[in-house]
């Protein structure tokens, strides 16, 4: 290898590395996620601080991708690693219920970053999966299987989520679309539903709690109710969902 060659191997050769491991590789919101970030030294290494980040990505309204620090902790600080020896920090956090999970562009993301003394900032970002909550995916699953509408699209933004449904075959010659949004909080789960149309006696019944503007009605579902066991009342959840549905 000439002096150049030798010159850029030594400018390209890394302090140290990090990696974020994630057990499982995703979880609900409202759960719990752990896992273990693991510093590497190529070169001695002294490191002042790790610091672990939770990061949410969007679209905003000009259609730009934007990152954001949602919640974030130290992991570590003062360590000092030979040139082939690794340290391990193990973490472990719960995940708020009122987050929007992993929907349409809306994405998280564990960021650790090592502050050195003499090499910079170590960073490694890890994509990971928040799915929907128990109780709103069981409210999924009975929109699906029960009434007869298939799943089309969802997104989300900081206040919820939403998603669109079509009709199937049983029931297309009385409603033509079916939009919910749904707003996850630590004790309950506000749904609005958006049915196109709505019975005449649905109407009637739910009037106190139906938005003309927006065509949908307010229902409020109390998770404690409907969990038994870290196991979810699905026949629970169909009898709160059926009267919306009448033909």
């Amino acid at each position: 290898m000439g002096f150049l060659g030798s010159i850029k191997k030594s400018l390209g050769m890394s302090a140290g590395e990090l990696e974020v491991r994630v057990q499982p590789e995703g979880c609900f919101v409202g759960g719990e996620i752990s896992g273990e970030v693991v510093v590497r030294a190529q070169k001695d290494l002294n490191i002042f601080s790790v610091q672990l980040d939770l990061i949410h990505s969007f679209r905003d309204d000009y259609g730009s991708r934007q990152h954001e620090i949602f919640d974030g902790f130290p992991l570590a600080e003062r360590i000092s690693l030979g040139a082939g020896e690794q340290h391990v920090l193990q973490f472990f956090f719960k995940i708020p219920p009122q987050l929007a999970p992993s929907v349409g562009d809306f994405a998280w993301s564990l960021r650790a970053q090592a502050h050195t003394q003499s090499h910079g900032v170590l960073q490694k970002e890890q994509a990971v999966q928040l799915r929907l909550s128990p109780v709103t995916s069981a409210v999924v699953a009975c929109i699906q299987e029960q009434f007869g509408f298939s799943f089309q699209e969802a997104g989300a933004d900081e206040d919820g989520i939403w998603m669109s449904f079509a009709p199937g075959a049983a029931i297309k010659a009385h409603k033509r679309a079916l939009e919910i949004s749904f707003d996850e909080r630590e004790d309950e789960l506000l749904l609005w539903v958006a049915l196109d149309p709505f019975a005449r006696s649905v109407l009637e019944r739910y009037h106190e709690d139906f938005d003309a503007s927006e065509g949908s009605i307010e229902l409020e579902l109390e998770k404690d109710r409907y969990m038994a066991g870290g196991q979810v009342d699905r026949q629970g959840i169909y009898h709160l969902l059926q009267p919306l549905f009448a033909l």
